[in-house]
């Protein structure tokens, strides 16, 4: 059962991921759709996912001792989303965060399209990678 609940939570969370970085293709225009609400929608998406990240970091903290090399992958990766999420936070609603606003809203501004491309494979990947029994 709880091997069940966690493959959800791995769903879950790769498929939001997969929808922040497409809404950041869409604020670039890259991708043409309109989305109603979508000053809303794109802050809430990133929400979820900044509150799924942290709950995989919790997770994988407890699991650690089970498999340590796909615990600390997924750690970086839930890091980076964390880091991107937040960024992303701080530029779409203005906030000055300390070390935020200095050094990860700068790179997301100068590598936006990176940073949505990275959101959409690593998800993919981790969906397509852990699931593929």
């Amino acid at each position: 059962n709880v091997i069940l609940t966690r493959t959800r939570a791995y769903i879950e969370d790769s498929v939001v991921g997969i929808i922040v970085g497409v809404l950041m293709l869409v604020s670039l225009g890259v991708l043409p759709v309109a989305i109603p609400y979508f000053s809303t929608v794109f802050p809430i998406a990133i929400g979820i996912f900044l509150v799924l990240n942290a709950l995989d970091v919790i997770y994988f903290a407890k699991d650690a001792h089970e498999n340590l090399k796909l615990s600390l992958v997924s750690l970086v990766i839930n890091i980076v989303d964390i880091l991107i999420n937040v960024g992303m936070l701080a530029l779409l609603l203005g906030l000055r965060l300390p070390l935020i606003s200095e050094l990860v809203v700068p790179l997301l501004q100068k590598y936006f399209i990176v940073a949505a491309g990275y959101l959409i494979l690593v998800n993919i990947g981790w969906i397509v990678w852990y699931h593929k029994d």
